[in-house]
């Protein structure tokens, strides 16, 4: 039984479990735990919002798949490097079928069944050394991108095409204006504050030949007995 002063006060949504408050009516008093309670949650929620970015999540929504383990490397014999001042950026027309990722990998993947697209693929890579950061895979099926973290992981995101149009026009607008934003969130800081937008300019024309000559050689016929490799 509480007083003619007292009142009990649930505390808001983002309460403690099970806690109800039982003060005087003091208005002061009331305010200053309301506003404590608040501080609480909001640096809660914060925290929270943090952790989450730091798993290349959104505020509430995940972006993309993120995946433990590295892309498949680009084959060699296939792929063109053009040197962007401290980038590299291959020139790879790519065929990716459920065989091929299981001969890559050495063992039978689940992951990717059902996977038969091709297209130009651009590898984004730091010159000194060679690790890639990013990759565009603008195949013409399942078209998509990834953030790398060399060695450990890395995020695939799936290319809308009915809001952004063709990919490849698109990737190329993401080496044109993009780039120093997409390497950091990619984790590659240090190369994002070295691009030179200028450099990066003058190799698109050789980009864009290097992948009209792939395109030139036709598609792959991705059929059970198709030996592209």
């Amino acid at each position: 039984m509480t007083s003619g002063h007292d009142r009990i006060l649930p505390l808001p949504d983002h309460n403690l479990p099970g806690a109800q408050l039982t003060m005087t009516a003091d208005s002061s008093t009331i305010r200053t735990k309301i506003e404590e309670h608040r501080v609480v949650a909001e640096s809660q929620v914060t925290a929270g919002a943090s952790r989450r970015r730091e798993a290349w999540m959104g505020d509430v929504l995940q972006l993309g798949i993120r995946v433990q383990d590295t892309p498949l490397p680009p084959i060699a014999m296939h792929t063109t490097y053009v040197l962007a001042g401290p980038l590299s950026i291959g020139v790879e027309y790519r065929v990716l079928t459920d065989q091929l990722i299981d001969d890559a990998k050495g063992v039978e993947s689940d992951r990717l069944k059902g996977f038969a697209s091709q297209g130009s693929t651009l590898h984004v890579c730091d010159a000194a050394d060679g690790t890639e950061y990013l990759r565009f895979d603008c195949f013409d099926g399942d078209p998509h991108y990834h953030y790398i973290t060399p060695g450990e992981a890395q995020l695939i995101v799936v290319y809308d095409r009915a809001s952004c149009g063709d990919m490849w026009t698109w990737a190329l607008g993401c080496l044109r204006d993009r780039l120093p934003e997409m390497l950091r969130q990619a984790g590659a800081t240090s190369l994002a504050e070295r691009v030179e937008p200028d450099a990066v300019l003058a190799a698109i024309p050789e980009i864009e030949r290097l992948a009209a000559t792939g395109h030139a050689a036709g598609p792959v016929s991705l059929g059970a007995d198709s030996a592209e490799s």
